[in-house]
């Protein structure tokens, strides 16, 4: 019995795992969570940056991307913030589908990248990390 291609829901976070953080005593709101198989954007599994993608191997398309921070505040902050526009985090992606093979062996590799900055200290540096995926599907 042949496997049908399919839709793919891939999620990339960075976390804090501690409750707060910071040098110096400023104690940062931290993701107070281990490790979690949850889909992102959904409560209580939280980020300090989360990148989304939806993967279709049956139309070879990479169907959304979506790279967010959960909203967060600075120990001197009253409320929580929500960075959008030019101070949102960005991400990308490309995909790249070779043809099946012989075997019927499909193959996808996924290169991107996601990154961001900590707007609540000012000279921290930036983050920017790099993904690379390879995924194989014999149908």
């Amino acid at each position: 019995m042949a496997i049908q291609l399919a839709n793919y829901e891939i999620n990339i976070r960075s976390f804090h795992p501690e409750k707060d953080f910071g040098w110096s005593g400023l104690m940062f709101e931290g993701d107070n969570r281990g490790f979690s198989l949850k889909p992102s954007g959904i409560k209580p599994t939280t980020s300090r940056i989360w990148h989304r993608l939806r993967l279709s191997t049956k139309n070879s398309k990479i169907s959304s991307i979506d790279t967010i921070s959960d909203p967060s505040k600075a120990p001197w902050e009253d409320k929580k913030r929500i960075y959008s526009g030019n101070l949102a985090p960005k991400g990308r992606v490309t995909l790249k589908e070779k043809p099946p093979t012989n075997n019927s062996i499909y193959q996808y590799q996924l290169d991107g990248q996601y990154g961001g900055v900590n707007h609540a200290m000012p000279g921290s540096p930036q983050m920017q990390e790099r993904f690379f995926i390879r995924a194989n599907f014999k149908c």
